[in-house]
């Protein structure tokens, strides 16, 4: 998966997120002491964020196949480390919707863990 199909779909969610909550959200709350902020303007702001304490796309699953691994996938699908899915409240992005956007087809990527995050 490229670095703009990721942006353009945390992008959407927040879009999405503002229209359904009327007010644009407030990732600062999300703000990890002593780390970078969780932002995603570029691949390299997006692979050094953190987010609730923990790096949105840890070092380890980058490059290899593991992006389901990813803690900003667990968010985005179930919730991770006894946080829960985000965002809060929904919207959620819809798995088949997410599937397809991922690969540009519909095989089933985030359950077989077969998609990476490239620049």
């Amino acid at each position: 998966m490229t670095f703009k199909t990721v942006k353009d779909l945390l992008d959407k969610s927040l879009a999405d997120w503002a229209v359904d909550n009327g007010a644009q959200p407030n990732l600062t709350r999300h703000a990890s002491t002593g780390h970078p902020p969780m932002v995603w303007s570029t691949a390299a702001d997006l692979r050094a964020a953190w987010g609730k304490g923990m790096p949105l796309i840890q070092p380890e699953v980058v490059g290899k196949k593991r992006g389901s691994e990813a803690n900003l996938v667990l968010a985005l699908r179930t919730g991770v480390a006894g946080k829960p899915r985000m965002p809060l409240g929904g919207p959620y992005l819809l798995i088949p919707k997410f599937r397809k956007s991922l690969t540009g087809s519909t095989r089933a990527v985030l359950t077989t863990r077969s998609w990476t995050l490239r620049p």
